[in-house]
């Protein structure tokens, strides 16, 4: 899953909140990220 996502901010740069919603998603989910993963993201964003 983690390839999935950055390939997905790395392609789509999606704004900061369309990626916290596909996050808070997963999470409620109970698909969580690791928090250092998250902020990789939001670093390519």
């Amino acid at each position: 899953m983690p390839g999935i996502l950055e390939a997905w901010v790395k392609t789509k740069k999606p704004p900061p909140e369309e990626l916290d919603t596909l996050i808070q998603g997963m999470a409620n989910a109970q698909f969580r990220l690791k928090r250092s993963f998250v902020e990789q993201l939001r670093q390519r964003l």
